[in-house]
């Protein structure tokens, strides 16, 4: 092997890492914002209906009703 596929190879084990790391990343973070946002949310719904925690434990949360696909 010639030293200039070793050196494209190379080059391309590190851009092809450093591509996945950075999505696995960029989901990481998009995945804890999301979390936070639904925290937030669950909090203020949860305060404006000034529920105790009996009560609350009753309630559908808003994404339980939408609709799924079985794949047809």
């Amino acid at each position: 092997m010639s030293a200039r596929a070793k050196i494209t190879l190379g080059a391309a084990i590190i851009i092809s890492s450093l591509t996945v790391w950075g999505v696995h990343f960029q989901q990481t973070q998009e995945r804890e914002a999301m979390n936070l946002r639904n925290l937030s949310e669950s909090a203020s719904y949860m305060s404006a209906f000034r529920l105790s925690g009996n009560q609350a434990k009753f309630l559908v949360p808003h994404n339980a009703l939408a609709p799924c696909s079985f794949g047809f």
